[in-house]
């Protein structure tokens, strides 16, 4: 594993911890979906919508899904911003974590490097990827 600073490990491993908390207090296990945000784009509305929506339809056919929206850097003021960082600490653990048994992929975004590492995270661990064919 990469080494980073100080800040960035600390934050990035509380954010996972809490997490991994909130999953355990609701119990059983979870899927997931993967797509670019893009955060700091003109895109990132629409691009939170279309995973929204994916969330939506996955709860709706009985599948507890982990919502990473609330886990964010946007979301938070005192957030690093090391995106190196979070996807090896944050989203790999989460991912590997035992409690993700299925990885949906939006499509468009699997070229993506934030969505290429979620699939290895995923197929590392041998947790199922399907990649989503239509657009919401």
């Amino acid at each position: 594993m990469e080494t980073y600073d100080t800040n960035s490990t600390y934050y990035y491993t509380r954010l996972h911890d809490t997490a991994l908390a909130n999953m355990h207090a609701l119990g059983g296990s979870f899927v997931m979906v993967s797509g670019v945000l893009g955060v700091d784009t003109d895109e990132f509305e629409h691009n939170l919508s279309v995973m929204k929506n994916m969330i939506a339809e996955l709860e709706a056919d009985g599948h507890q899904v982990f919502d990473q929206t609330p886990y964010l850097d946007i979301y938070h003021d005192n957030a690093p911003r090391e995106y190196a960082a979070k996807f090896e600490i944050f989203y790999k653990g989460v991912i590997q974590s035992g409690l993700i048994t299925k990885l949906y992929v939006l499509p468009g975004f699997e070229h993506s490097l934030g969505v290429r590492s979620e699939i290895q995270y995923a197929e590392d661990k041998e947790i199922e990827v399907e990649y989503v064919q239509y657009m919401l």
